[in-house]
């Protein structure tokens, strides 16, 4: 800045994460004419995007409203409540009980793996035999921690637990299931002699977030049936959202022993059903909508005369032309 003097400026340009922190706070700031020389802009991607049609963001508001607050609208959404709304979280709920096994197709089983402090929680998720596109809760089980003094203890609770497990994956002919890194080398050996394959997911806090999420659109769109499971449909009440430097986060109370583990169970199934299609389409499509907004941001650049902000990357909208000067500019925008 001071080798530029009255010519320099700083561009400050970011999706929104949550109402606190650095950039809210100076985003705030500038639209109150609290910082001398600074403006502020605020764009969603309908505004600044217009190759996204309306039906496409149509469809992601109806996938997951809370996400598409953030990143499509820009804005500055509080942390701390629901991460799942209940309203939807009701509408999902069948009047029913546990599935048998010619109920559905493709029984995957997810577990949490807990033998010292917490539960184990497994959950069968399998497909609808009329709609294959619908995920169906059969069953939901957990075992509660067994605290023993010795190693051979130690590994007769565990043994006797995963033998329980493997019982419940042959009753709906499960030959998968997936889990996370916790134990994971012992239960994938151990469960393989059983005749359960299991596939390790490292929950880092950027995949089990994905995870999550993929959850929510499954819940919010209605692609998933549960049943009236209360330990279940209570992990699922108690999540909540938290927002964090650059990111947000769901997190899970713990109560009465339980730290959401038939919660974290259903979410790596529903996962590993659906997640990996999923992804895989949404990253085609953002692709899509990069190569296209490039396009139209040069189009833009190279025909508008007046002074402006040349962009190149469109993950970030930001302003292209602004009448003054200012020192400091904050422009908020959504990721696609």
């Amino acid at each position: 800045m001071a080798q530029f003097g009255d010519e320099g400026r700083i561009v400050v340009a970011s999706t929104p994460w949550g109402a606190e922190g650095l950039f809210a706070d100076l985003f705030h700031r500038s639209r109150a004419g609290e910082i001398d020389g600074a403006v502020a802009h605020h764009h969603t991607t309908a505004e600044v995007n217009r190759t996204i049609s309306p039906d496409f963001l149509r469809a992601e508001h109806e996938r997951d409203p809370d996400t598409f607050a953030t990143e499509y609208e820009a804005r500055f959404v509080a942390g701390g409540g629901a991460f799942l709304d209940s309203a939807r979280l009701a509408e999902c709920v069948a009047d029913r009980g546990e599935l048998h096994r010619l109920d559905g197709l493709g029984w995957t089983a997810g577990l949490d793996p807990g033998f010292a402090s917490d539960p184990f929680g497994l959950v069968i998720v399998g497909r609808n035999s009329p709609d294959r596109s619908r995920l169906i809760v059969a069953t939901a089980r957990s075992w509660k921690p067994t605290r023993r003094a010795t190693f051979t203890e130690r590994r007769a609770v565990e043994d006797s637990v995963l033998e329980e497990v493997a019982e419940v994956c042959r009753a709906y002919e499960v030959t998968h299931a997936v889990t996370d890194q916790h134990l994971a080398p012992a239960i994938r050996d151990r469960l393989s002699t059983l005749g359960v394959r299991v596939t390790t997911l490292a929950m880092t806090a950027q995949t089990k977030d994905l995870a999550y999420q993929e959850l929510r659109a499954s819940i919010n769109d209605r692609s998933l049936e549960l049943y009236d499971h209360p330990d279940l449909l209570a992990e699922l009440r108690r999540l909540r959202t938290r927002f964090q430097a650059g990111r947000s986060s769901v997190v899970s109370a713990r109560v009465s022993g339980s730290h959401g583990d038939l919660a974290q169970a259903l979410a790596v199934a529903v996962w590993r059903m659906r997640g990996i299609a999923g992804r895989a389409r949404r990253v085609r499509q953002r692709s899509v909508r990069r190569r296209r907004g490039v396009r139209q941001l040069r189009h833009a650049r190279d025909e508008r005369p007046q002074r402006g902000l040349p962009v190149t990357d469109p993950s970030v909208t930001i302003v292209l032309a602004v009448e003054a000067k200012p020192r400091l500019e904050l422009n908020v925008g959504e990721s696609d």
